[in-house]
């Protein structure tokens, strides 16, 4: 059975969180190294600001976004 069909990510890349710019494609998680506060847009939703995540947690959602402002989280990888 392909990967895809299980539901699991078969590309990561780091993140540099921006304003301008969405992710390259939606994610099916991500990753977050250094803790903090991460602005996301999930995939059909307005951006939400997710406080004090913890360095080393998965945030399993589809988004299409992480914004600058308002994210102090660093070492972001997304998976999709």
């Amino acid at each position: 059975m392909p990967r895809q069909e299980l539901g699991v990510a078969t590309i990561a890349y780091a993140v540099t969180p921006s304003d301008s710019s969405n992710l390259s494609s939606p994610t099916r998680a991500i990753y977050v190294g250094s803790g903090g506060d991460i602005n996301v847009t999930p995939l059909d939703s307005s951006a939400v600001i997710l406080y004090n995540v913890p360095a080393g947690s998965t945030l399993f959602l589809s988004a299409s976004k992480v914004s600058s402002t308002d994210t102090s989280a660093s070492n972001i990888v997304a998976f999709v």
